[in-house]
């Protein structure tokens, strides 16, 4: 009898030892099991974050192929106002330079005065 106790002894012994593990484990388990959700919610902000990024980049691209396009229609536009604006700028005080930038400016044939008139001094020019 006194041997069946001892063996009812190591047989609990044995099991405490075991509900002693399964409760460490069950412990383990359930700490690993919060860091995962943790970390799931980590990831789901960090996926949000992302689409919102993505969608930030999506509007600034569409705004940069906007402006770009504004950009060549300026471009376009600055030539055709170059090939209207005047071709020389007069002095304002000198009455000759205003009258010669009158005849320059207002030639019919935009193209045909291909020499540079260079004001050097009141009444003074260089051209050619």
């Amino acid at each position: 009898m006194e041997s069946n106790v001892r063996c009812m002894n190591e047989k609990c012994d044995q099991l405490n030892s075991v509900q002693a593990s399964l409760e460490l484990e069950w412990s383990e388990k359930s700490r690993l099991l919060d860091e995962i959700n943790r970390q799931q919610d980590y990831v789901g902000i960090l996926e949000n974050r992302t689409y919102k990024a993505n969608i930030t980049s999506l509007e600034l691209l569409r705004q940069l192929k906007a402006s770009e396009e504004e950009n060549e229609q300026l471009k376009m536009y600055i030539i055709d106002l170059k090939q209207k604006v005047a071709v020389y700028i007069p002095q304002k005080d000198d009455p000759v330079d205003k009258i010669l930038a009158d005849y320059i400016n207002n030639y019919q044939d935009r193209q045909r005065p291909k020499l540079m008139f260079l004001r050097e001094s009141q009444g003074v020019y260089s051209y050619g």
